[in-house]
């Protein structure tokens, strides 16, 4: 079996999933046998894991795109992570910092954005629609935005 050295370099430089490596091998010439071999020997050397992968996309995606945890469920399951492994990295996020993040969001969405708009409905519904689209769960933002707009 021979592994084309490019590959080991691919996985050096960062974490990677078994499918951008399935990807990369076949982009690099490899048919499915050979794909499936070199997959087994990468493991077996712990150059790629499913889990290391899934908690380094979700404190990466949390903690640099502000993205809440059903975004980043999506994002995992796009490659093809494990429904175990998608739990333990969402789990590796602290639930403290988490809804600060949220309330902070918040906070800097209604002040910069929305700062002149007046119909308190209009501006709940933009608010809970942007962080829905950035995967925070519709209960913690309504909870939160309540608390916020009180004050």
């Amino acid at each position: 079996m021979e592994i084309p050295a490019s590959i080991y370099e691919y996985c050096n430089y960062q974490e990677r999933s078994q499918l951008q490596v399935r990807l990369k091998l076949a982009e690099l010439g490899c048919h499915k046998e050979q794909i499936e071999e070199v997959l087994a020997h990468l493991i077996a050397h712990n150059f790629i894991n499913e889990e290391r992968f899934a908690l380094a996309i979700a404190k990466g995606k949390f903690s640099l795109k502000d993205w809440g945890k059903i975004k980043i469920k999506q994002s995992l399951k796009r490659h093809h992570i494990s429904e175990y492994c998608i739990q333990k990295a969402l789990q590796g996020i602290d639930e403290e910092i988490y809804l600060d993040k949220l309330a902070i969001l918040i906070r800097k969405y209604l002040s910069i954005n929305l700062k002149s708009e007046k119909n308190i409905f209009r501006k709940k519904a933009k608010t809970l629609f942007y962080l829905q689209q950035k995967g925070y769960e519709k209960g913690l933002i309504l909870q939160e935005l309540e608390k916020q707009l009180k004050n």
